[in-house]
């Protein structure tokens, strides 16, 4: 090869297979090549020289960053005075306003004063843009004031939008990598807070947010809102919707033990509103598994002689009271013999029970499991066996806490109730136990439950 022949890497001409683990951070590092700004740059020389001196002392790779610069935060002191300048005195050539086109997806700010002369110049300028970019415009609405990108965001998720595109407001496999990028995706989590997403719908939407299973931190708010509003009124589980829901489990962890690992909700969605929804749907995710996972074990662990203790109608009991959305907090406690088992669900690739967690049962029969509700103000404790269903209080000091990772049968889960005879209840044949349950948990829990 000829030296001639010969032109110059940057990361945007390096091409990595899809699956490769290099990809994620080459794409990062395109987004930061975009912006060409250097750190070595002095941003008071290169604006007092822009503004009074027409450039004349500036470098030849200073002159080529200025339509980088004009947006850059270091040059916020000298703007919009310096963006007025550049523009006036310097935006001659094509390549001018195709690199300040790339600047101003990265950059993307429609509120500050440079930011609207940057748009307003690039909309009466667009002829000279490439017809890629003048398609990138016209697709996500770039150079509107109020862009409405309500129908981008079906179109993104109706798969109408090519990968290409994406790339081109640098978004590429699930990494945000300019503000423009993380504009449209803020319209696609709202567009998923206020719509049903058809299978398909959600099937585009994982993999446009997770492509290689892992959410990517830059969108991990953004990502965090949109699958989770996806997928909790959603009727039916289709593998859609499993998948979606195990990215979501995967990525985010139980909020009940892992909630400061969770990102905030950016205000543009809603903020603490809208974290505390998606926190209560995952929280009733995880409270479901749990009274199931309590029942299941029942079935596989408990001694044959011990499943006399109407179990079916316990568990269409506890069941009845998550429907009617009474059951706050779910925590099952495990001997030995129920955790080996729960263990294997999980390695079992099981998706009701991949990250769901549980405590340990200290001191009781290895095949031993207790299942511990809220309910209103009202504390409960089930058992696998033929144990006392136990209720307490909000106020009462006995009641066992929640979300410990080891507890003792006798000191916390038998733990003294108030009232002996109306608070511990046994599970008689009869099946008077669910009336005496409830007129308990009714009284205890400031709620009402209707049999």
């Amino acid at each position: 090869m000829k030296l001639g022949q010969l032109s110059e890497l940057s990361f945007s001409n390096v091409k990595l297979p899809s699956g490769n683990y290099c990809l994620t951070k080459s794409k990062e590092l395109m987004a930061e090549e975009n912006t060409s700004i250097a750190t070595d740059i002095d941003p008071s020389s290169i604006a007092t020289s822009v503004i009074n001196n027409l450039g004349h002392n500036l470098s030849p790779r200073e002159r080529r960053g200025l339509p980088y610069f004009i947006q850059e935060t270091q040059f916020d002191d000298f703007n919009p005075q310096f963006c007025r300048a550049v523009l006036t005195n310097f935006s001659t050539g094509n390549g001018f306003w195709r690199a300040l086109f790339r600047a101003w997806m990265f950059h993307y700010n429609l509120e500050s004063q440079q930011g609207q002369l940057v748009r307003k110049s690039l909309l009466e300028n667009k002829s000279f843009l490439t017809d890629q970019q003048i398609k990138v415009v016209d697709t996500f609405d770039v150079l509107k004031t109020y862009p409405d990108r309500s129908k981008v965001s079906r179109q993104i998720l109706d798969k109408e939008i090519s990968n290409e595109l994406l790339n081109d407001i640098n978004f590429n496999d699930g990494v945000i990598g300019g503000k423009l990028s993380g504009a449209v995706l803020i319209e696609v989590a709202r567009f998923c807070m206020k719509n049903s997403l058809t299978d398909q719908q959600l099937e585009a939407l994982t993999a446009l947010l997770c492509p290689l299973g892992t959410i990517h931190e830059s969108l991990r708010d953004v990502a965090l809102v949109s699958l989770i509003y996806a997928l909790k009124d959603k009727v039916g589980q289709s593998d859609s919707y499993l998948r979606a829901k195990e990215l979501v489990e995967n990525n985010y962890q139980d909020p009940r033990m892992n909630g400061h690992t969770w990102p905030p909700v950016p205000e543009q969605l809603g903020g603490e509103k809208t974290y505390k929804v998606c926190v209560e749907t995952v929280k009733q995710w995880h409270i479901f598994q749990s009274i199931l996972l309590f029942f299941k074990l029942i079935g596989e662990v408990v001694e044959d002689e011990a499943h006399d203790h109407q179990f079916p109608q316990r568990e269409r009991y506890w069941i009845d009271y998550f429907k009617q959305g009474k059951v706050s907090e779910a925590w099952v406690i495990l001997g030995s013999k129920g955790a080996e088992t729960a263990n294997r669900y999980k390695l079992s690739g099981d998706s009701d029970f991949a990250t769901l967690e549980w405590a340990k049962l200290s001191g009781g029969p290895p095949d031993q499991c207790a299942l511990l509700l809220k309910i209103g103000a009202a504390t409960i404790v089930e058992w696998s066996h033929s144990g006392a269903c136990r209720i307490w209080k909000q106020d009462d000091s006995n009641a066992p806490k929640f979300f410990q990772n080891k507890y003792h049968p006798k000191d916390e889960l038998r733990a003294p109730v108030k009232i002996d005879e109306s608070d511990r209840i046994r599970h008689d044949p009869g099946g008077r136990w669910k009336q005496k349950i409830t007129r308990r948990i009714d009284s205890y829990s400031g709620l009402r439950r209707f049999l």
